[in-house]
């Protein structure tokens, strides 16, 4: 298992939400921390020991800009596998951020609307594509967690196992952002239906979950507010790998 600190990048700062009836950093989410300095926020976790960073650009999530120059900059940087989400819609922002330097790019919401989208762009770039799933009682979510998918996430993992995918992150909405536990039950049943890796978020708040997602068969966790407010020890949880 390894664990992957988030980095969320909102008007050029490292800023995370508690969660919010809007979605994340939606109407209703309220600003938990907020770092000027996201590249030395970088810095700092790979000098911690990790070895791999979870880039969301948040702007481009929302639709009203992009935290290009900083994605740049981070991936400048050696020493660490950076896969790069938030608001990618298109090939060439694909490409751009694979040619730039990104180990895998993470796709949302058009990816799970758009399966022949989907079905191309992993075809094209075997391994190198994870697929997001905001999930809600269950149900998978888009849209900043407005819309949600006739499907449930086990009938959506069924139709994505066919696919050369890098992974499956899945995150528990109800759990983003309050540091009130992972959602173990739901994980384990995703990592047991689902063909490729698993990545859990969403609520975990203790090294003693990242071992119970570990031994659920979860292959990663993707944590943020547990790290950044000193819930999970940052070097305890860069030692988890295996």
């Amino acid at each position: 298992m390894i664990v992957i600190p988030t980095l969320p990048l909102l008007g050029g700062a490292c800023v995370l939400h508690a969660q919010g009836d809007g979605g994340a950093a939606g109407a209703g989410a309220s600003e938990r921390v907020r770092l000027g300095d996201p590249i030395g926020v970088a810095r700092l976790w790979e000098r911690t020991g990790f070895r791999a960073l979870h880039i969301v650009d948040l702007d481009a999530l929302a639709g009203h800009g992009s935290n290009d120059r900083v994605i740049e900059d981070v991936l400048a940087m050696d020493g660490l596998a950076i896969q790069v989400g938030g608001g990618v819609r298109t090939d060439d922002r694909i490409e751009r951020l694979l040619e730039r330097g990104a180990h895998r790019v993470v796709v949302g919401t058009r990816a799970l609307e758009d399966s022949w989208w989907l079905e191309e762009i992993t075809g094209r770039r075997p391994g190198e594509i994870i697929v997001a799933a905001d999930v809600r009682d269950r149900r998978v979510v888009t849209r900043g967690w407005l819309h949600a998918l006739p499907a449930d996430i086990f009938d959506t993992v069924e139709e994505l196992n066919g696919l050369p995918l890098a992974g499956l992150i899945v995150t528990a909405v109800h759990r983003q952002g309050t540091l009130a536990g992972a959602d173990l039950p739901l994980m384990e049943d995703v990592a047991e239906a689902s063909a490729f890796p698993v990545y859990a978020a969403g609520g975990i708040s203790s090294l003693t979950e990242l071992h119970a997602l570990a031994d659920r068969g979860v292959t990663g966790a993707i944590v943020g507010m547990g790290l950044y407010t000193g819930a999970i020890d940052g070097r305890a949880a860069a030692e988890m790998d295996w």
